[in-house]
């Protein structure tokens, strides 16, 4: 039973006491009018999409309108995309170098990120694509790709009268390849994000099973190579959370095997501490 009391005057009912109740302190919640919630979930936990209700009037076309609007509408976006790229360009041919750094950090870039090198790039040859924005895709970083290829193909395929969305994907990526500068040995290789180093190599176990020995003898070869040469190991943080969790469940296992036979920390084989350094126990012949 409800455990609020309902005060009423004499001669009300019930009913009327709790028509006249007074409002409570605190409103109701309300729902978003573009949200719905599903009483099984809380809307918090619902992605923007399931949580939208369409209500727009949309106006229906024959499959062909579709068709024109659609590449209509991908021949504006790759047009915007060639007029932003070019405006970075020029802000990059008219600025100095902090200033532009400046502008870039400005408009949520960095002057040194991957992005703002592929806008360069766009930009400097949007004078020649601009005229062909019917045959570019609408993703920037495809018509990046495009500006990787050959010249030769490129101008080979306009004079012959083939469209540039003619290419696959393969065929790009292998046109792209073609064309990767190799007079040094880490021009065309990946970069790291922070130091911009270049990544040339992947590390893989050749064994099925990995146990914790295996992972030990790893460390420490990476760390003498480490200390060898100029190059750095990093390790997958998942490995790396992995292996420190099984450290501390293989350190419970020994201590309590310790337990049971009982703690003496002379029997551990650690050594003895002469000097400042630690220098092993001799075992004694048996």
């Amino acid at each position: 039973m409800n455990s609020e009391v309902i005060e009423k005057t004499a001669g009300q009912t019930n009913n009327e006491a709790v028509k006249n109740k007074a409002p409570d302190t605190q409103p109701a919640a309300t729902t978003p009018p573009d949200m719905t919630i599903n009483k099984k979930e809380n809307y918090r936990f619902i992605s923007v999409e399931r949580a939208h209700t369409d209500t727009e009037t949309i106006v229906a076309h024959t499959r062909d309108e579709y068709v024109r609007l659609f590449r209509t509408r991908v021949q504006q976006t790759a047009r915007a995309t060639l007029d932003l790229c070019r405006l970075v360009y020029e802000a990059w041919k008219s600025l100095d170098e902090a200033n532009f750094a400046a502008f870039c950090q400005a408009v949520g870039y960095k002057d040194t990120s991957s992005t703002i090198r592929k806008f360069l790039a766009i930009g400097k040859v949007q004078p020649r694509l601009v005229q062909y924005a019917d045959q570019l895709p609408a993703s920037w970083t495809s018509i990046y790709q495009l500006t990787q290829i050959p010249a030769s193909t490129f101008e080979k395929m306009l004079n012959e009268g083939k469209s540039l969305n003619s290419l696959s994907g393969a065929d790009v990526k292998e046109l792209v390849a073609s064309t990767r500068e190799i007079s040094s040995i880490t021009a065309g290789l990946p970069r790291e994000k922070e130091t911009r180093n270049a990544l040339f190599a992947k590390v893989a176990f050749t064994k099925r099973t990995v146990d914790d020995a295996d992972w030990l003898l790893v460390q420490r070869a990476f760390a003498a190579l480490e200390a060898r040469l100029p190059i750095k190991f990093v390790v997958e943080q998942v490995a790396e959370n992995l292996f420190d969790q099984r450290k501390h469940v293989l350190y419970e296992m020994a201590k309590r095997a310790e337990v049971k036979k009982g703690l003496n920390p002379d029997d551990w084989g650690l050594g003895d501490i002469k000097a400042g350094k630690l220098e092993p126990v001799e075992e004694s012949a048996s």
